[in-house]
């Protein structure tokens, strides 16, 4: 049994060695001598069984230090043998600019993945610009051909200073438009009055009159009530006498009022009882007497009254929201 199978791997080795026999690898050189910085091409040739796969070698930039590669070309296939077999070809350009005889080694191509076959060595002879020594004299070099431009290379050549022209006219034909056109006549420009500015003790006042309206502490809204009624008052000290309200507290509002010259000491009394009845009702959920919360508008209103600004002013300026 053993026997058997020794002969039927022996079969199967003697038919892959006869198969891989049949497959030639091949190397030609178009021209064994070329001038320094002449091209030649490298032929690869592989002629293989339809059921065969082959590799060929993978080159980089050059065949070796000498020897440069200027182009690889695709590997062309031609069908043979009834679509049987196929060669297969490739066409490497090299050069070189180094005179000498240079050995090209072998090229190797894998055969089904596993089995290289290599091909011959060439020999490439690279030969100097033969130098005309009868000569007594050297010649100057050619001078440079002056061809005219293509519109395409004009175009390529000058884009940018094209660019730039065509915008420069766009620019001045929107400017003309603009000119003639869009923009307005001065006989058709409206004429604007300017908005007369209100002082702040007009706007405070008729704020404490719209709180007044909404008798929020009336309908039991007490906190609501000394909120807005103290929003009022820090926003008119606040544009009145250019004293910051926002982040402060109410001791804080009343030191820096003491601060001010324009305030006079009976108004900072009169400032310091109305804080004090807000803080209680806000803070402290105290329930303020009727009369106290009367008294603390009525407090509010002098404040404003008696800390305006000397300015006439007409009563039927419209005024604004604030």
């Amino acid at each position: 049994m053993v026997k058997k199978y020794l002969f039927f791997i022996f079969l199967i080795f003697v038919f892959y060695n006869a198969n891989a026999q049949n497959t030639k690898v091949e190397v030609e050189l178009k021209n064994k001598k070329i001038v320094i910085g002449q091209q030649t091409e490298i032929i690869l040739k592989a002629d293989v069984s339809a059921s065969e796969t082959i590799l060929f070698p993978i080159l980089q930039d050059s065949v070796n230090k000498y020897i440069e590669i200027v182009e690889t070309g695709q590997i062309d296939t031609t069908f043979t043998k009834g679509n049987q077999r196929f060669l297969l070809s490739q066409i490497i350009k090299v050069t070189s600019f180094d005179s000498g005889q240079y050995v090209i080694k072998p090229f190797v191509f894998l055969l089904n993945g596993k089995d290289s076959l290599k091909t011959k060595e060439l020999l490439l002879n690279v030969q100097t610009i033969a130098v005309d020594t009868t000569e007594k004299s050297l010649k100057d070099i050619h001078s440079v051909y002056d061809t005219p431009l293509t519109f395409r290379e004009f175009i390529a050549e000058y884009k940018y200073w094209i660019l730039s022209v065509f915008l420069l006219l766009a620019g001045v034909i929107l400017m003309v438009l603009y000119l003639k056109y869009w923009r307005k006549k001065p006989t058709e420009i409206e004429k604007i009055k300017p908005e007369k500015k209100i002082p702040p003790h007009i706007l405070a006042i008729e704020k404490l009159e719209k709180l007044k309206t909404e008798k929020l502490w009336q309908n039991g809204k007490v906190k609501q009530y000394y909120t807005e009624l103290t929003d009022i008052l820090r926003w008119y000290i606040e544009v009145r006498f250019v004293i910051s309200t926002g982040e402060q507290t109410s001791s804080e509002i009343i030191e820096s009022c003491k601060q001010s010259k324009s305030i006079e000491n009976e108004r900072i009394i009169e400032l310091s009882q109305i804080f004090t009845f807000a803080d209680l009702a806000k803070f402290a959920k105290s329930e303020p007497l009727p009369d106290e919360n009367d008294l603390a508008f009525a407090k509010t209103l002098n404040f404003v009254q008696q800390t305006k600004e000397s300015v006439q002013i007409s009563e039927n300026v419209k005024t604004q929201n604030v």
